[in-house]
Parts: structure tokens; C-alpha cells; sequence
């Protein structure tokens, strides 16, 4: 209703019939007023409201899944990064994201939690739909329901390209390293192909040189991920 001074007054109205005289039945009410129980529940709409926006539209990864891992919601960036569909991801558990050599950390994390314990920042790789590899720093909480824990919430950021240029960066100083302590230019160069493989985990190198006698291409070392070489 509206009251006199425009103000808009919610209210409950409570309604009985009294039928004791079966002539001249009468209704008998009360009102309410639930103004501010409406006001706080349209607050608490709203700010539900800019959370899911917040959380949607959010650059970061944010997603829950339950304490066997399988994913019960995810943002927009999620399906940007994991090329997976909203329908796909609510579908996938995390042992079909995260990397099979990585998985053990993250389900670690989450026993450390149960156990009790704060659980800092850690590093992972997912696997992507088509196959591509992302690096992410994670930071996870437990969902608790009536102070039980029930699921996993996580914020993870895609760190691809600073690592990617922390290797770069690390590939530089140590072919600056490598160089500086040879003796000569050839064992410089296979010290840096070796190093330079190992800073951008390469899976196989090879250094070629000119032969101006003959004028042709040698190969003069091979490097592969085992770290081993031939001349």
C-alpha cells in the first residue's frame, strides 16, 4: 500500500471468517507491516545479483566441485579456457581437467584442508578440450554446509604466459652462463642447446653446423628430454 507520505508499505494480511452468526458472517483481519523484511530481502537479492556478475564475468577461473571432485558450477572463464561447455564441465570431474601428473597435488591439497590445514597458493597444468596445456596458480577453500565440509570453491589464474617467459628469461642467463664458461665456441654452442632444452622442456634438439668444405649441413650434437647427447 501507499501511505500518506508516498512511502510503499509492504504488508501481510491475515484473514479470518467468523461464522457464529450463520446470518451475518463477518470478517475479522490483521495487518502487518513486513517493510523492512521486504527491503532486506531485495537487498540481499541484489547483492546475490553482483556476486553471480562479479563471479561470471570475472578473469579468473572460478568453479566449485564436490569432495569427489566432480564440478557442480563454473564461470564464463572457465569454458573460455578449457574450451569445455557450461552442459560439458557440469558433466567432468577434475581427474578429467587437471593433468594426470599433477592430479595427485591437487587432491593433496584438498586432504591437507580436510585435515585442517591452511593451504597456500599452488601450481598446476590443465588440459584444455583440444589438447593444449594451461598452467594456473590455485587457491581453494572448503564449501561447508552446518560446519561440515561438502565441496571444494576455487579461484585459478591462468599463469601460462609468465611462466612461459620465466623459461625464456631462465633459457637466457644460462646459454650467458653456458657461453662465458667455454673454451671455445663449438663447446659453447652444445652447452647452449643443452640448456636452452632444458629451460623450455624441450622433447628434442639438435645443433647443426656448415661444413665450408663441403659445403653441406652436419648435424654436430642432438639433444633429447633425457638430457643426454651425441657428437
Amino acid at each position: 500500500m501507499i501511505a500518506a507520505d508516498g512511502r510503499v508499505v509492504w504488508l501481510r494480511d491475515m484473514v479470518t471468517m467468523d461464522c457464529s452468526n450463520p446470518d451475518s458472517p463477518t470478517l475479522r483481519g490483521v495487518m502487518v507491516d513486513i517493510t523492512e523484511r521486504k527491503l532486506a530481502e531485495d537487498q540481499l537479492r541484489k547483492s546475490e545479483e553482483r556476486y553471480r556478475d562479479l563471479v561470471e564475468n570475472a578473469y579468473d577461473l572460478i568453479y566449485e566441485h564436490d569432495l569427489e571432485g566432480n564440478y557442480v558450477s563454473a564461470n564464463r572463464e572457465v569454458h573460455q579456457i578449457t574450451g569445455y561447455s557450461r552442459e560439458e564441465t557440469s558433466q567432468l570431474n577434475i581427474s578429467q581437467i587437471i593433468a594426470p601428473e599433477h592430479l595427485e597435488k591437487a587432491r593433496e591439497m584438498i586432504r591437507r584442508q580436510l585435515a585442517g590445514e591452511m593451504v597456500t597458493a599452488y601450481e598446476i597444468e590443465i588440459i584444455a578440450k583440444d589438447g593444449h596445456r594451461v598452467t594456473v596458480e590455485v587457491n581453494s577453500s572448503l564449501i561447508l554446509k552446518d560446519g561440515i565440509p561438502v565441496g571444494v570453491r576455487g579461484i585459478a589464474r591462468d599463469i601460462t604466459n609468465r611462466k612461459e617467459t620465466e623459461s625464456r628469461l631462465a633459457a637466457q642467463y644460462a646459454v650467458t652462463s653456458a657461453l662465458a664458461e667455454s673454451s671455445t665456441v663449438s663447446e659453447g654452442l652444445v652447452k647452449s642447446l643443452n640448456v636452452i632444452g632444458e629451460a623450455l622442456g624441450w622433447e628434442y634438439g639438435a645443433l647443426w653446423t656448415v661444413d665450408p668444405e663441403q659445403n653441406v649441413l652436419r648435424c654436430a650434437h642432438v639433444w633429447n628430454g633425457l638430457g643426454s647427447g651425441r657428437h
